[in-house]
């Protein structure tokens, strides 16, 4: 099946969101998506959005700060469910 291609946005160019996005999506899931620093090239596409700002029809995930991040630090993540 050809889910076609996934665009994810992020307003900068973080390297660890570069390793994990192709790890899952690649890799595991083995579905085709482009990173992207400009929303104009969003297009029809489905959307992951990583930034602090609400893309209406995105799926979107709020940066903790972890993936850019520099070193190996430990992190005790907090989990929270939101209201929808």
């Amino acid at each position: 099946m050809d889910a076609g291609l996934i665009k994810l946005y992020s307003p900068a160019e973080v390297p660890r969101l570069k390793y994990i996005s192709s790890l899952i999506l690649g890799e595991m899931l083995g579905l085709q998506f482009e990173i992207t620093h400009d929303k104009r090239r969003l297009g029809k596409h489905p959307v992951i959005n990583y930034s602090d700002e609400k893309l209406p029809g995105a799926f979107n995930i709020c940066p903790s700060g972890l993936l850019s991040e520099q070193g190996i630090k430990n992190y005790d993540p907090a989990v929270t469910l939101a209201d929808f």
